[in-house]
């Protein structure tokens, strides 16, 4: 018996209808899978990020200030306590000062002296200028 063209197109609209609707119902699952998946590792990730710790030591003693999160500035700061004083010293005076030696600090316009002992020389000198003829090396003093 021959169906009428009516029935047949309608028996294969549902027949596409139905295969749809599997594949619909497989892609579903796929992305109950994937989501699930995606959960897991956000918690894993959150908790590796629980557990992880960094531990930096600072060379001076000093207060640590958070940073602001741009990526120009730094994520911490470590602000001496003490006031320290930058000098630079050439290479001919270099052998003459020594860590803990106490000096004497004067201010530019010269209307104050002020004690300090230094607290750290530099073991290499800056680049040289075409300023300077010889050797400038660092050193820190930290006032009284």
């Amino acid at each position: 018996m021959i169906k009428p063209k009516r029935i047949e197109e309608k028996e294969g609209i549902n027949t596409q209808i139905e295969s749809n609707n599997e594949a619909w119902k497989a892609a579903q699952r796929s992305v109950t899978a994937a989501t699930l998946a995606r959960d897991q590792a956000q918690a894993s990730l959150a908790s590796q990020k629980d557990k992880q710790t960094a531990t930096v030591t600072a060379k001076t003693d000093g207060l640590v200030i958070m940073g602001t999160k741009s990526e120009t500035s730094p994520l911490l700061s470590v602000v001496s306590r003490e006031t320290l004083v930058n000098g630079k010293t050439s290479e001919y005076d270099y052998d003459k000062l020594k860590v803990n030696d106490v000096v004497s600090v004067e201010t530019v316009d010269l209307s104050k002296k002020v004690t300090g002992k230094i607290s750290y020389i530099s073991p290499v000198p800056d680049k040289a200028t075409s300023e300077t003829s010889s050797s400038q090396y660092n050193f820190k003093v930290v006032l009284d």
